[in-house]
């Protein structure tokens, strides 16, 4: 008889694979409401920074000041602070704030400790009369960003008063005056003297001797 090759058994499981999918869980992060507060880095500002090159966080309410970090905790803390605004996530234990509190306070202390009010007036008197800058200066917002960015507790360090610039320039003077007044008395040879005469930009006429 001639050979019959079999047929495959109807019920066999079928070995398409199944089409059932798990669905992704959505992963939410305490950093979703933190971008709340932030903005856009503007001019040449990165986007981000650190050794991994996280993101930066831009303060959105610093304006004359720009605050920024790539640490989240960082700049919810920062947000707590300066802002009084409480992010998502920054809410801690009594006991932790308690101790958070206390270390930014001690902080604040040190960065306060750290200034030298005297050095930086004289610092700022030397920066207008060498490079011949306006006595308004010291109302530019771009300078105290520029100190509030080495030290934020240096907010009220200049006056920002008219005529501020003006009088310390003017005691500076005095006080340059006297130096060189006893260094020329102390002087052990005699003394060669030659005058100049010469305007400022200002229109004022000068006579150095």
């Amino acid at each position: 008889s001639a050979f019959q090759v079999p047929e495959a058994p109807t019920g066999s499981p079928s070995t398409e694979p199944s089409t059932c999918t798990n669905p992704k869980r959505k992963r939410t992060t305490t950093a979703e409401a933190t971008w709340q507060h932030t903005r856009k880095p503007r001019g040449s500002y990165p986007e981000r920074d650190g050794p991994k090159q996280e993101l930066v966080f831009y303060c959105k309410y610093c304006e004359n000041s720009p605050y920024s970090t790539y640490v989240s905790s960082t700049f919810r803390n920062h947000l707590l602070k300066i802002h009084s605004i409480e992010a998502a996530g920054s809410s801690l234990n009594p006991i932790k704030k308690a101790q958070v509190v206390k270390l930014q306070e001690r902080e604040e202390q040190v960065l306060r400790n750290a200034l030298n009010p005297k050095a930086a007036m004289e610092a700022l008197v030397q920066l207008v009369t060498v490079r011949n800058l306006p006595y308004n200066c010291n109302t530019r917002p771009e300078l105290h960003a520029l100190l509030m960015a080495s030290n934020y507790t240096a907010e009220g360090l200049i006056n920002t008063s008219h005529g501020h610039i003006q009088k310390l320039s003017s005691n500076s003077y005095f006080v340059h005056k006297d130096i060189l007044r006893k260094k020329l008395q102390s002087a052990p040879a005699k003394l060669h003297l030659s005058a100049d005469v010469w305007s400022a930009p200002n229109h004022k006429a000068f006579f150095g001797i």
